[in-house]
């Protein structure tokens, strides 16, 4: 079997995608893997033994043509088209998409018609946005940043690859042998990030790192791209010698991982370095700043602990230099932070209730598991109105099976959606559901008028069915009696 395996997010993703090919090797040992990523992220594969070949995307030929004086199209239109013809000639057999991107899911069309042989994005025959697979539509309404998913990235990945990951998926595979520049014990902090917003400021690592010596005298080495050697020579500007050694700019990918496996934990955001220490078994400080969802992108070392906190601000330096010394000096965590577990969702601690309600609710649209009562008023008044607008569509959609024209009632079915959609805004409660049916409509696919008529129905009745269980739970519920929290 020849398998094809696109990855052309950004580095982070790469790391968190090797489970999962790791997994797939195991699964098929006899399988040729290849794996399709971009020029500047091929080294974040360097020591994956489960691939047989890694072909470069060739981006800056491809759309050099594009961003010249005098734009070529044709030129950069018939660049891509032998890339194209040449990757065809290996003869795939599956084609394995874990980029959820618009430009991956057209290249995954190209290269693959049949959409039976894709997992992951890709197009339909008229050019439309393909999700063939239930992860992918999981993906495409419930991931990312302040939406409730609680899955790991490396578990969907492993689901898209059609595999359970194991601990043995996780691992670095072969290393460079890189000697670290001090004797262990030391602390690796990532000083950087992906995004700068997840980033900290040199100031606030100067900070926390005095606390920290007033409290554990364990070295420190800084690591990251060159681009933080600025934040870096202001950090060591403000330390004592010998406490603190800046690597920063200074390390290849596969000289950081061998690094992190060497020290005793790493502290830094979600990045990178972040995905490398999972594979190295590293224990972890997640310092989980601003829009991002540490239930995806956070530490898998057990051991590992998670700060979360919305800005720099609301994380204290005091607090992060506490939770290095203790993680450092093996004790309990501080309440409130939150912790590695075994299995999926990987992290423990106390969250709110509005996000508990969110994940629940989840679970029941995906899993079929109870659906959790509302914790609000503001969620009923939202279920009457979707009774209202959902039964008015179906009322436009049994007026077309009885032989309306689409041209009558299309405007009336339009506006009915615009207002399901703004119900999601206005009611986050909602969200998962209506994201849910939202990306169902989206994948219907190409067909006669009757085809997409009776799938849109159908939708159209599990949407009903749920608002018909909320509207049975509201009957029971007995009167000036709040709703228990999930």
């Amino acid at each position: 079997m020849k398998i094809l395996i696109l990855q052309l997010a950004r580095l982070g993703d790469i790391y968190l995608s090797r489970p999962a090919i790791q997994a797939l090797k195991r699964a098929n040992p006899q399988a040729q893997i290849t794996l399709l990523t971009r020029p500047k992220f091929r080294a974040a594969a360097s020591g994956l033994e489960a691939v047989h070949e890694i072909i470069e995307l060739p981006t800056h030929d491809l759309f050099a043509p594009l961003v010249q004086d005098i734009m070529d199209v044709p030129a950069a239109h018939a660049r891509l088209s032998e890339f194209i013809r040449e990757l065809k000639t290996k003869n795939f057999d599956q084609i394995i998409n874990l980029s959820f991107s618009p430009a991956s899911s057209h290249l995954a069309h190209l290269l693959q018609p049949d959409g039976e042989k894709v997992r992951g994005y890709t197009r339909t025959p008229d050019g439309f946005l393909s999700i063939p697979d239930d992860m992918s539509a999981y993906f495409y309404a419930q991931v990312g940043p302040g939406k409730p998913n609680r899955y790991h990235l490396a578990e969907i990945f492993g689901t898209l690859c059609g595999v359970d990951l194991t601990e043995a998926d996780w691992h670095a595979g072969k290393m460079e042998n890189y000697v670290a520049p001090m004797k262990s014990p030391f602390i690796v902090c990532h000083i950087g990030a992906s995004e700068e917003q997840k980033a900290l400021s040199a100031e606030k690592w100067i900070s926390t790192f005095g606390h920290f010596r007033s409290l554990n005298a364990t070295p420190i080495v800084l690591i990251g791209s060159e681009a933080e050697s600025a934040i870096a020579d202001t950090i060591m500007s403000s330390s004592p010698t010998n406490s603190i050694v800046n690597l920063v700019g200074k390390t290849t990918l596969p000289q950081t991982m061998a690094l992190l496996r060497q020290s005793v934990m790493l502290v830094g955001a979600d990045s990178a370095p972040m995905h490398m220490a999972s594979l190295t078994k590293t224990r972890c400080l997640n310092l989980s700043v601003g829009r991002v969802n540490f239930w995806e992108t956070g530490p898998r070392a057990m051991g590992s602990w998670v700060l979360r906190a919305n800005s720099e601000g609301d994380l204290p330096s005091d607090r992060v230099s506490r939770a290095m010394a203790a993680m450092v000096e093996k004790l309990r965590p501080e309440l409130g932070i939150i912790t590695v577990q075994e299995g999926a969702p990987s992290y423990s601690g106390l969250f709110p209730k509005e996000a508990e309600f969110h994940w629940k609710l989840t679970q029941a649209v995906y899993q079929g598991s109870d659906f959790p009562h509302p914790i609000n008023d503001g969620f009923w008044q939202a279920h009457e109105q979707l009774v209202q607008i959902n039964h008015f569509i179906m009322e436009q959609l049994q007026a077309l099976q009885d032989g309306a024209r689409l041209e009558e009632k299309a405007g009336f079915i339009d506006r009915g959606e615009e207002v399901i959609a703004a119900v999601a805004k206005l009611v986050p409660a909602w969200g998962p559901v209506i994201r849910w049916y939202q990306t169902e409509k989206i994948r219907i696919g190409p067909g006669n008028a009757q085809q997409v008529l009776n799938r849109t129905c159908e939708i159209q009745l599990l949407l009903q069915q749920v608002l018909d269980l909320y509207s049975e739970m509201k009957s029971i519920q007995a009167p000036g009696v709040e709703s228990e929290a999930p």
